[in-house]
């Protein structure tokens, strides 16, 4: 019988996000990482989950919940090197990182 409740590993990156939203002039900071968000998204499901990420030292308020929440491994940084990201989102599946756009549609090369 399949184990449906199985242990995963993610291993992946945690950022945090400065977001700026199509009509709003406040920008909000966000937690961010393809890692985090699939480690969330594992234990959302009922799996069982290691995030193995870069962990930073202090551990900032906006990613306590996060590290009570997940077992979290990974080389521990100071908190001035964990990465953040700038996203402008413009809407209509289109952003910009760092002055790089970014689409958010799938495209077809054949």
């Amino acid at each position: 019988m399949p184990d449906h409740n199985p242990a995963i590993l993610v291993a992946g990156g945690v950022t945090i996000d400065t977001l700026r939203l199509p009509g709003e002039t406040e920008r909000r900071i966000s937690p961010g990482g393809a890692g985090l968000y699939t480690a969330l998204a594992v234990r959302a499901a009922g799996g069982r989950v290691r995030l193995f990420a870069q962990r930073p030292d202090p551990m900032p308020d906006l990613l306590s919940a996060y590290d009570r929440l997940l077992d979290w491994s990974g080389p521990t940084i100071p908190l001035e090197r964990l990465p953040r990201l700038d996203i402008i989102h413009h809407g209509g599946g289109r952003a910009e990182l760092a002055g790089r756009s970014m689409k958010t549609r799938m495209r077809s090369d054949s």
